[in-house]
């Protein structure tokens, strides 16, 4: 995040961290480009059917300005048979993602990278609480027992709706694990808005990687020669091209950001004047008394 986003010195600013997950189908490839007419029935491609192994890959880029951000924590792993969902963030859960994520604070320490500001996105293994953290399909005994460990007060006569009622405020003030484990280790954690994925600057570093990898697509590439292209382009990953998708990212949210403030800055300006046009008791009523004699009152 630039400083006009973070609101501080430029000289101050915290380090911001991106973290995501994607994926690579065997056969994918960027030949997707063609000259036909889009309206002629005739001529439209069909689109490609991705089935079949692929890699899921997850790591973090940092902002460290121009000469100095970089890729770090990148992993990946082959997602094939029946247990390969449509969605690729079906393939990963919330038990793979802790230890990945206590991966990426342990490199963050050992390049002295303190109080950064790691942002992810909403989905659900992001955002799992502890596994003892009651929940309203749990038992109805154990909503009791959970009854007990927050002090409330119920009845065996209680419904389970009744005693999840009870329950739910204190449930939502129980942070995720992701949140404790970085909070632990001095840094803070950010969920990007949904459907707002140009907020995600990884999200273009996987446009590039994947790019580089589909445009040296043949119809014979081995699954394996995939994975050597896959770790190949996050390792030729230069701080330039990283920090040039942070640097876009950083311009949608300021353009976004104008935009609230204009909106914001217009409804303050129309409650004052609302509130102006009421505070002058003579003129309103004066105001009013015309009304109704021009309305024949």
């Amino acid at each position: 995040m630039c400083a006009a986003t973070q609101h501080i010195d430029p000289r101050n600013r915290r380090t911001v961290v991106y973290t995501d997950e994607s994926f690579v189908h065997h056969h994918y490839n960027k030949n997707d480009i063609s000259l036909h007419d889009p309206t002629d029935e005739l001529d439209i491609q069909p689109k490609a059917k991705h089935k079949g192994k692929r890699y899921c890959f997850i790591g973090a880029i940092v902002d460290g300005g121009e000469e100095n951000s970089i890729f770090i924590a990148y992993d990946k792993f082959v997602g094939a048979g029946r247990k390969q969902t449509k969605d690729y963030h079906g393939m990963f859960n919330h038990e793979y993602y802790l230890t990945w994520f206590q991966r990426l604070l342990d490199e963050l320490a050992a390049r002295n990278l303190q109080n950064t500001i790691i942002v992810m996105d909403n989905a659900a293994y992001h955002k799992c609480r502890p596994a003892d953290t009651p929940a309203f399909r749990s038992r109805k005994v154990e909503l009791q027992i959970a009854c007990d460990r927050f002090g409330l007060d119920w009845t065996p006569s209680d419904l389970k709706s009744v005693l999840w009622a009870k329950i739910k405020p204190f449930v939502d003030g129980i942070k995720p694990v992701t949140v404790v484990m970085a909070e632990a280790a001095g840094h803070e954690v950010y969920f990007s808005p949904p459907h707002h994925s140009n907020l995600q600057p990884i999200e273009v570093v996987w446009a590039i990687i994947k790019g580089n990898v589909g445009r040296q697509y043949q119809d014979d590439t081995t699954f394996q020669e995939v994975g050597q292209r896959l770790d190949a382009a996050c390792a030729n990953l230069t701080s330039h091209s990283i920090f040039g998708c942070i640097r876009k990212a950083e311009y949608d949210l300021l353009d976004i950001h104008k935009h609230v403030s204009i909106i914001d800055d217009d409804n303050y300006q129309e409650d004052n004047e609302v509130e102006g046009d009421g505070s002058d008791g003579t003129e309103s009523s004066s105001a009013s008394q015309d009304s109704a004699n021009d309305a024949g009152f």
